[in-house]
């Protein structure tokens, strides 16, 4: 009987083994697309936008209620409630009605009118830690935006440019050069690493079904039905993982919104 003749019977069998066991093909083919697709649709949720913040403005001229303004324009937040009570404003916190408070100081606009700065006490719910970073994040980048036009609004008088003005109020400015995950998206990094990683899981545990008896070395044919032997025992599962990773280059990994690069089609290969 020819090679490929007796691969291909030694494959069948296989087949027909596995359909009446499917727990290996389970293993290698369902459980990493499942897993792969749960990963990426919790990871890949959109932003967290318009998360609720309750503001106290005890000083209401029109510096505090820029700070307002800014903070309800801030993408991440929203202003759901201006209250006069602090004590009210910190009950709807625990309540979670709110996420963030924000209170702003009687004097606020005079002191930063007189060149003495002024601050803002800020309470965070720390219950979720992602909303807590979040909105810590949000509130420091929109009031340093504010103190930083207060300052170039300044320098400007004084009868500087406005580049003049903005490299005085910022003499050390970022230029990033992000290498390794240029989006700098966690999930970007995150899903591709745990998909990959189950593939290989299930790779391992499918491939146990090759070796399923204790008797597999004794079953082993003479040297020249090995290679038929090894190539149909073998195949099934072969088949059953590489639809799983061609399943998930092409489905999984752009739905996660992964984008190809010159990198796509070796690690692919190497998967």
């Amino acid at each position: 009987m020819r090679l490929y003749k007796r691969t291909y019977y030694i494959f069948l069998n296989e087949l027909r083994t596995l359909l009446q066991r499917p727990m290996p093909i389970v293993a290698a083919l369902i459980a990493p697309i499942l897993a792969g697709l749960v990963i990426t649709l919790v990871m890949s949720e959109p932003d967290v936008e318009n998360l609720p913040m309750v503001v106290v403005d005890n000083d209401n001229t029109a510096l505090s209620r820029m700070l307002v303004r800014s903070l309800d324009g801030n993408p991440s937040l929203q202003v759901t409630a201006s209250v006069a009570n602090e004590a009210i404003a910190e009950e709807m916190v625990r309540r979670n009605e709110a996420y963030y408070l924000v209170v702003i100081p009687k004097d606020f606009s005079e002191k930063i009118k007189s060149g003495r700065g002024s601050k803002v006490e800020v309470v965070i719910d720390g219950g979720n830690l992602i909303y807590a970073k979040l909105g810590l994040k949000a509130i420091g980048q929109t009031v340093s935006n504010i103190s930083t036009g207060i300052n170039i609004t300044r320098l400007k008088a004084k009868g500087l440019t406005r580049e003049e003005a903005f490299d005085k109020a910022v003499p050390i400015q970022n230029k990033l050069k992000i290498m390794g995950n240029p989006y700098v998206d966690y999930s970007l990094y995150l899903v591709p690493g745990m998909i990959l990683s189950l593939l290989q899981m299930s790779a391992s545990f499918s491939t146990l079904w090759i070796f399923r008896t204790k008797q597999m070395g004794k079953l082993l044919p003479s040297y020249g039905n090995l290679l038929p032997f090894l190539v149909g025992k073998t195949m099934p599962i072969f088949l059953a993982n590489l639809i799983a990773v061609i399943i998930v280059f092409t489905v999984i990994l752009p739905i996660a919104g992964v984008t190809p690069n010159g990198a796509y089609f070796n690690l692919f290969l190497l998967t």
